[in-house]
């Protein structure tokens, strides 16, 4: 039995390991059962209230794929609407993504790295939590696996017009899909021109030219039919602004978006130096095994790059996900590339089990206390179950949408009521003149979620004024007071 187990058998075991424990974990986090968080709460009444004809026009709080909402009004037009049911989409997508980014790893980086490579991408804890989350990113990372595969399958066989055709219909369903998968096609797109020019390749360039006719109007159609006129356009580029590139010499932006990315989202914490050095490792390695793979991977980074330059991609979280395939394949071939025999090859080992000290620690963690965030059921429970039924109920603002999704009648009901939006720290007029609405105000109940500590404080302290504090429920992310107004 052990001699099955030789040296050459260790790879496959331990890419299997990791294989399976990277679905463990994303099966952890989505049977915790956590509630609903604002962003989440909005795209789920987005789904539930539009119909298939509504589903894909610009709504006033987000942005997501019309592949992506498709796949989720067609899930709960057939399971139901319950917030499992709604994150089945992404899960599966995370699940999926494991095994596909094992097959894609096969094809651009050599076999030694396969093993690590698997093991960042399992043990991410951005993409474990948002494998379970109402939101298009896990999906994104999916169709840029499936983006990759489709660009390394341009580069094998004869081409044909009937291949073109094929490659063309794919990207332009991968773009609806997935807007980010723009960047992975766009730029494999220009180095097969290249690729095509350089090697005075006629059938080739025609047929990449079919191809991209093809990617273009698949985006140009997206972009005039859901982006274009979206709504809070403007309010987005404000928002994100200080993610965006600015001017050049300001070395510490650089410096503070490279840690933040190695440490947060690529989950390498205080070991994100040895992971930007992997990855530049990586790079020369490739540039010098096999710079045409190098140069398709790296091609959408710089296309990522330039659109961050030009206002149109903020460089933070969740958004870089996407991306993340390609950096942790490059940095797994950074690690073992210098390594040679005996000592080197050890050193290579020994720098791999560094780097993955805290995604190991951080996977452990998640295993035993999954991420919570804005756990507003516990909020909205203990309402229920203390409330008398002349109490009122005064949302604040950004718990609506969660409130909405989750009791719906009563959201309805003529004893709840909406907070206002502010700007700033609301004032005791602004409390005032809001509860005045109320048909009678004695017993409020006061509920928040996603709310800053300051903001809650700041409610709080003129409220305490304002009135008696009964009750009081506090829970990750959501709190629910009951106060009594003279």
């Amino acid at each position: 039995m052990f001699s099955a187990l030789k040296t050459r058998k260790w790879p496959e075991l331990v890419t299997a390991f990791f294989l399976v424990v990277g679905v463990l974990l994303r099966l952890r986090q989505f049977s915790c059962g956590r509630s609903m968080g604002l962003d989440e709460a909005r795209l789920a009444l987005h789904i539930i209230n539009a119909s298939f004809q509504t589903l894909f026009l610009p709504f006033d709080n987000s942005f997501a794929p019309p592949g992506f909402l498709f796949l989720e009004k067609s899930v709960g037009v057939w399971f139901g609407y319950g917030e499992n049911v709604l994150r089945l989409v992404p899960l599966l997508s995370g699940i999926g993504a494991l095994f596909l980014f094992y097959r894609v790893a096969l094809l651009l980086i050599s076999r030694r790295a396969i093993p690590l490579a698997v093991a960042f991408f399992a043990l991410c804890p951005m993409m474990i939590d948002y494998a379970s989350v109402l939101k298009q990113y896990s999906t994104d990372v999916l169709v840029s696996l499936m983006a990759l595969l489709l660009v390394r399958r341009m580069q094998d066989g004869a081409w044909t017009r009937s291949r073109a055709y094929v490659y063309g219909f794919c990207g332009a369903l991968m773009i609806w899909c997935s807007v980010t998968a723009v960047f992975i096609l766009s730029g494999s797109m220009i180095i097969e021109c290249v690729h095509g020019v350089v090697r005075k390749e006629r059938d080739r360039a025609a047929s990449l030219i079919v191809i991209g006719s093809v990617w273009i109007l698949a985006g140009v159609w997206l972009w005039s039919l859901c982006l274009r006129a979206h709504p809070n356009q403007d309010h987005f580029i404000d928002f994100w602004r200080e993610y965006f590139i600015p001017e050049i010499g300001r070395i510490s932006w650089f410096a503070r978006t490279l840690q933040d990315f190695f440490s947060r989202v690529v989950g390498l914490g205080w070991m994100w130096i040895g992971g930007a050095v992997a990855f530049l490792s990586g790079c020369v390695g490739l540039a010098i095994t096999c710079s045409r793979r190098l140069a398709h991977l790296l091609a959408p980074l710089l296309l990522l790059l330039a659109a961050a330059a030009l206002d149109y991609y903020p460089l933070t979280g969740r958004y870089l996900l996407f991306i993340l395939p390609v950096v942790l394949m490059v940095m797994a071939e950074g690690v073992f590339f210098f390594q040679g025999r005996g000592w080197g090859r050890l050193a290579g080992v020994m720098v791999a089990a560094a780097l993955l000290v805290v995604p190991v620690g951080q996977s452990a963690a998640l295993m035993k206390a999954p991420i919570r965030k804005e756990e507003i059921k516990g909020a909205i429970q203990y309402w229920k179950t203390n409330r008398l039924p002349e109490d009122n109920i005064y949302l604040y603002f950004w718990s609506v949408p969660a409130f909405q999704y989750y009791e719906p009648e009563e959201f309805r009901s003529e004893r709840c009521l909406v907070g206002g939006w502010f700007k700033d720290i609301p004032d005791r007029a602004f409390l005032r003149s809001d509860l005045a609405r109320f048909p009678g105000k004695k017993r409020v109940w006061v509920l928040f979620s996603h709310s800053s500590k300051s903001e809650e404080a700041a409610f709080l302290k003129e409220l305490n004024l304002m009135g008696k504090q009964l009750r009081a429920f506090k829970t990750q992310g959501a709190s629910v007071y009951l106060y009594d107004f003279p």
